[in-house]
């Protein structure tokens, strides 16, 4: 579906990538489960993320590797 409306797999990838980083400030993500993908209807495209989270991070907490 990509395809269709002009979204090359490197960009979705991208973004993912992307998404992981800003997401992963606030909460703890299974990194691996995340799944992104593009559905379009009739009148709109929506970008649709699934990111499983393990747990929310507390206030001032850094991510796992950050320094």
């Amino acid at each position: 579906m990509n395809d269709r409306i002009g979204i090359a797999p490197l960009f979705l990838e991208k973004l993912k990538e992307e998404m992981t980083v800003a997401v992963s400030k606030y909460v703890e993500i299974d990194g691996p489960a995340i799944s992104l993908g593009v559905s379009n209807s009739e009148t709109s495209v929506s970008l649709v993320a699934s990111i499983p989270v393990r747990r929310i991070r507390r206030a001032g907490e850094a991510p796992r590797g950050a320094n």
